[in-house]
């Protein structure tokens, strides 16, 4: 469903600039802009993982004990949530 939502979209972004949409709109504002320092500013390795974690304190301390639940009752159910598959069981 989520690929039918962007697609729609998507593919005329993609037409009406000659797939410069991909490559510049995705390729250097998105990927670059993550994994490299942009527009001449310095980052450290691993900036936005580490504020990533900072920003989802103090919710990430409940993970060991989310994750504990999980795995003590998983089942083919949890499975299919936690995958967050549309097919129904």
């Amino acid at each position: 469903m989520t690929l039918v939502i962007v697609s729609a979209w998507g593919i005329p972004a993609l037409m009406q600039t000659h797939g410069l949409f991909w490559k510049v709109g995705m390729g250097e504002h998105v990927v670059k802009r993550g994994t490299q320092a942009f527009n001449g500013r310095v980052i450290l390795p691993f900036y936005y993982f580490a504020t990533a974690f900072l920003s989802l304190l103090p919710w990430i301390a409940f993970l060991p004990l989310v994750w504990k639940h999980l795995r003590a009752s998983w089942n083919a159910q949890t499975a299919l949530l936690l995958a967050g598959s549309p097919r129904r069981i």
